[in-house]
């Protein structure tokens, strides 16, 4: 079965962790899904830039979406969901253990970045930016005075 996109819905540089008016592409996307009888598939580059939400909300996203006749989420990596027939309870299970996986990781991440920026600000390495009024960059240090 072939596929034609009928919009694009992207909403740059705003977390996944929103809902609701904070993520207004997405809102646009369940809305228009559960008003076009022709929306029967998704496509996005990896499942967590769909939702990041919690998973009762990402459940209750889904059942929307299958209410509204959208059959198949679809990833840039290959893999697919089916998220139409009600009773196949795993693959709503798989993918909000996808999703929260996901989330994990990127929890973990931002811990270990915002560390990494602490550590180096410590030992006095640049974490990135323009250097402070009155310093300047000597290597991957600041230091003091003008150059």
């Amino acid at each position: 079965m072939g596929y034609r996109i009928v919009d694009w819905y992207a909403d740059e540089g705003i977390s996944g962790w929103k809902m609701g008016h904070e993520r207004p592409s997405y809102d646009r996307l369940l809305q228009d899904a559960e008003s076009n009888s022709n929306f029967i598939a998704i496509f996005v580059d990896n499942l967590d830039r769909l939702s990041r939400a919690t998973p009762f909300k990402v459940a209750a996203d889904l059942n929307c979406l299958a209410e509204a006749g959208v059959a198949d989420i679809f990833c840039a990596n290959g893999d697919r969901y089916h998220i139409k027939d009600e009773h196949n309870y795993g693959e709503v299970f798989r993918i909000v253990a996808v999703l929260m996986g996901n989330a994990e990781y990127s929890r973990q991440l931002g811990r270990r970045v915002a560390i990494a920026h602490r550590n180096n600000a410590m030992q006095g390495k640049i974490t990135g930016g323009f250097p402070p009024y009155g310093m300047r960059r000597d290597g991957d240090h600041y230091k003091p005075g003008p150059k």
